[in-house]
């Protein structure tokens, strides 16, 4: 029903918003070390946890540019296609705060880390 709508780049730095890269390595921020977002939620970069793709242990350090974004996009278009296959309502483009319905909803699934919403 919504297999036409994707992620767009402003749906992604929507996504990215909601979940900051929060403990840099470095101070250039290109380094990041993983982080709680809740008592029992080891998380890397934007909002990947171990329950979705690349796993990682507390003391690992990831860079920004490789492994913090093939692990977004992967963790992104899991959470898009969940969405897609979960709602059952048509979905239209018409914007969310200037981005779209789909991008909202995906960013609210990785935020709360729905297995719901995963594929």
């Amino acid at each position: 029903m919504n297999d036409e709508l994707q992620l767009s780049e402003r749906g992604a730095a929507l996504v990215k918003s909601f979940e900051g890269c929060l403990q840099p390595a470095n101070p250039q921020k290109t380094l990041f070390h993983p982080y709680y977002a809740l008592p029992h939620d080891l998380t890397i970069g934007w909002g990947h946890t171990n329950d979705n793709g690349r796993k990682f242990r507390k003391g690992d350090v990831w860079t920004k540019g490789a492994r913090l974004m093939q692990s977004f996009r992967g963790d992104t278009k899991r959470f898009e296609a969940g969405v897609k296959r979960r709602v059952k309502v048509a979905l239209t483009k018409i914007s969310v705060r200037c981005t779209g319905v789909l991008p909202t909803i995906v960013a609210i699934a990785i935020c709360r880390n729905r297995a719901c919403f995963a594929s």
